[in-house]
């Protein structure tokens, strides 16, 4: 994944989703599995620069209800497949705009 690349890599690489959205094709693969939460806490994002994209999403729009909780404090909780695909569209929208999420 990208997030892996150090970050002047990262800004010069250009990933195409062939829907034309940012995670469509991820997401709309997903749901078709029925795959209702992703595999890794809402802490790991694609954006280098901002750990909490998920969770202050998930905050700001009322939907922590969508986050699974493993039942320790020690790990933190994975978000439903939606929440996650909208949070991070939403993250890409706000950067084009000027904005941060």
């Amino acid at each position: 994944t990208l997030t892996h690349f150090p970050e002047n890599r990262q800004r010069a690489s250009l990933v195409i989703d062939r829907f034309g959205g940012w995670l469509e094709s991820w997401a709309d693969r997903a749901m078709r599995l029925g795959m209702t939460h992703v595999r890794y806490p809402i802490t790991q994002t694609p954006f280098a620069s901002s750990s909490m994209t998920i969770q202050s999403f998930s905050s700001k729009m009322g939907r922590n209800d969508e986050l699974a909780y493993s039942g320790s404090t020690k790990f933190a909780p994975l978000p439903t497949t939606r929440l996650y695909a909208e949070a991070c569209a939403m993250k890409i929208k706000s950067d084009d705009d000027g904005g941060i999420l």
